[in-house]
């Protein structure tokens, strides 16, 4: 059998494939303060306990996606999982939202973790509507994870504005960023929008199905959230109050070898993210600010990055273009060499920094950054992560990253 080009001939000292293996590495720590939810591969969404780290997976393919790992986030929108009887208002404590009525119809359908809301309207639009949801100035997003069964559009719009102000109103479909509120076709999807608020006060959220040609439209729904952000994360369930997620925090201890690469895939990161977002750091834990490295995706310049600090002197790091799903970065302590890499595209470093790699970095946080205040979140999955203990040459990085 002949030996792949470019590939290099050592073994990883440490191969953590969540997507193929389905499952957590034994040595990682997960604390998060809150139970999560995530999808399992039937497509169905579970619940998981404090503590327990989060295997997703895509709910309309069953593809798993790896580590799922997310900051802190507040569901504001009270009884997401439409619990007790629909008559005007699903459920007896929350009072809050309810129903448009023309030529329309509202039936609950339960179903394990979550019951579902099956909205049908002829000729007409059917709504669900959440009033007077108090909100503060910033960026807020509004999601409703929809399964269509007929050929009509659907579609999210904030409706009535009562006592503040909102501007730059973003449409996502999936992630993607629309140009309208509607979408047409069949299947599953989760439909999102983004909202700028400038003014605090009180908001109204509608999230409508309609048709023009007479037929009927059956939409089925289940949790609907609104939470402070630029973008969806993962369900927050809620019956009779305001829920949060608190943030996953993941890490091992695993000290990185001064020559050698580290590589990673990561899915499902949101599109609509301005956030820098953090694979993984490491760090010393006697001084995290002295001695570090990094590997994030910048949010503004929209770039995939790292960075290496030694006894507080900056001694690498590069960038390449995009948010690159495939990629790592390759150093050695004793040739001074480091280069980042995703496929073709290749960014080494040339300048007179010294390039020591320090060799006390016994800590790796995955999907955050280095701060001890805990920022940075992916927000995403990480499918695969792989620390190599040895010279990898840039062309040998290109082929790990292809």
């Amino acid at each position: 059998m002949s030996a792949l080009p470019d590939f290099p001939n050592i073994r990883p000292r440490l191969l953590m494939d969540f997507a193929n293996s389905r499952r957590t590495h034994p040595l990682l720590t997960c604390t998060r303060a809150s139970a999560a939810t995530c999808f399992g591969p039937d497509g169905k969404l579970r619940t998981v306990g404090s503590n327990i780290p989060r295997i997703d997976y895509d709910p309309v393919t069953g593809k798993c996606l790896g580590l799922l790992i997310e900051e802190a986030r507040a569901n504001l929108l009270l009884n997401s999982v439409f619990a007790g009887a629909v008559s005007g208002t699903p459920g007896t404590a929350p009072t809050n939202y309810g129903f448009g009525v023309g030529n329309g119809s509202t039936t609950v359908i339960a179903g394990g973790l979550v019951t579902t809301l099956r909205l049908s309207a002829t000729a007409a639009r059917h709504f669900l509507a959440y009033n007077n949801v108090a909100v503060a100035v910033g960026q807020y997003t509004f999601s409703v994870p929809c399964n269509v069964f007929t050929a009509a559009a659907m579609s999210a719009s904030i409706g009535r504005i009562d006592g503040t102000a909102v501007s730059a109103v973003k449409y996502f479909i999936d992630g993607v960023e629309v140009t309208a509120n509607t979408s047409n076709g069949l299947g599953r999807k989760k439909l999102s929008i983004l909202i700028d608020v400038t003014t605090a006060g009180t908001i109204n959220l509608r999230f409508g199905v309609g048709v023009s040609t007479g037929v009927t439209a059956d939409i089925e729904i289940g949790t609907p959230q609104f939470e402070l952000g630029s973008f969806a994360t993962s369900p927050i369930l809620t019956t009779t109050a305001t829920a949060t997620r608190a943030a996953d925090n993941v890490n091992l201890d695993i000290t990185l070898p001064t020559v050698g690469a580290v590589t990673s895939a990561v899915l499902g990161l949101p599109s609509g993210s301005t956030n820098n977002a953090y694979v993984w750091s490491a760090i010393n834990p006697a001084d995290i600010n002295a001695d570090h490295a990094y590997f994030y995706f910048s949010g503004t310049a929209n770039t995939t990055n790292w960075w290496v600090n030694k006894a507080n002197v900056g001694q690498s790091g590069r960038s390449i273009a995009g948010r690159m799903p495939n990629s790592g970065f390759a150093y050695s302590d004793l040739a001074k060499t480091a280069a980042i890499a995703s496929g073709s595209l290749i960014s080494i470093d040339a300048t007179a920094r010294a390039k020591d790699f320090p060799s006390n970095l016994t800590r790796l946080y995955l999907g955050r950054s280095h701060s001890a205040a805990n920022t940075g979140y992916l927000n995403g999955c990480i499918s695969r992560l792989a620390i190599y203990g040895g010279a990898i040459t840039h062309a040998q990085l290109q082929r790990l990253t292809a």
